[in-house]
């Protein structure tokens, strides 16, 4: 057998490995609605919120990147805070409830995956609190593959974080990929 076929043979069970159960929950050619119809099945408790329906949400809406830090230091919504996709629901009351009450919060992450279970998580101590809670639709992918606007610390930026080679193919512009800021 030969080389590039072993490698062919050999490259699936390498990226299973690498990934666990994140990457084969979704097929290699999946479009980003595919994977958001997905996440909707999986959690059919949260909101989602598609990028051209957030000018109709009140100015003081928040928006909350759930995603690592070094994802979001490469680029993020502008305005949007940073909070691990791990938080518990206790501790992100302790961190945001005072600012969060009775507001609107916008969560995304790569896809959707990460803020959709974050916001399953926070969904009863959010209702508590007054606070509407969505997912962002097709999160910073769809955002970046849209042309909106994306920050860092220096100011605007094209660059965005893949969070992984595997999911970097569900980006339209390639060459502004990014793992540094």
């Amino acid at each position: 057998m030969t080389r590039s076929k072993l490698l062919a043979l050999a490259l699936p069970l390498a990226i299973s490995a690498s990934f666990g159960s994140g990457a084969p929950a979704f097929a290699d050619n999946e479009s980003l609605d595919a994977i958001h119809d997905k996440i909707e099945r999986k959690y059919p408790d949260v909101s989602h919120i598609r990028r051209e329906a957030l000018e109709g949400l009140p100015e003081d809406t928040l928006y909350f990147d759930v995603r690592e830090p070094d994802e979001f230091a490469v680029s993020h919504i502008a305005g949007a805070m940073q909070v691990s996709p791990d938080i518990s629901a206790a501790e992100f009351m302790a961190q945001f409830g005072e600012e969060i009450e009775g507001k609107t919060a916008v969560f995304y992450c790569s896809v959707g995956r990460r803020s959709s279970r974050l916001v399953d998580r926070l969904d009863g101590v959010l209702e508590e609190e007054g606070t509407t809670a969505y997912n962002l639709e097709g999160s910073i992918f769809r955002w970046h593959n849209d042309d909106a606007a994306l920050v860092n610390e220096a100011g605007e930026t094209e660059k965005v974080h893949p969070y992984s080679w595997f999911w970097s193919r569900h980006l339209d512009r390639r060459s502004e990929v990014s793992y540094e800021p």
